[in-house]
């Protein structure tokens, strides 16, 4: 992944009429990165959502999936945003 400044310089290449400095863009690029990953909720088909997801961060062991026709290899999930397609939604704890 290129380094900000290399990005800011493209972003300018491609918008001529930007007035942005440096701190407006980075500002402006964080929102909108938080803004995809807040739409990526509680309906999207990802391993956040899925009841297989064991976070074993805690035990040095990362995210796994416990789906139990997984083969081992397939345990680690390279992060809860991955999807597969052995997906389960999660059901919702009752308050």
């Amino acid at each position: 992944m290129a380094k900000p400044e290399s990005q800011y310089k493209s972003f300018l290449k491609e918008n001529p009429d930007s007035n942005f400095t440096f701190d407006e863009w980075k500002s402006w690029l964080g929102n909108k990165i938080a803004s995809v990953i807040v739409n990526l909720g509680e309906d999207q088909k990802i391993c956040h959502n899925c009841k297989h997801l064991l976070s074993m961060i805690a035990l040095g062991q990362g995210l796994r999936c416990g789906h139990p026709n997984k083969t081992p290899k397939n345990y680690m999930i390279p992060s809860k945003w991955s999807t597969c397609e052995m997906f389960v939604k999660k059901s919702k704890k009752s308050a």
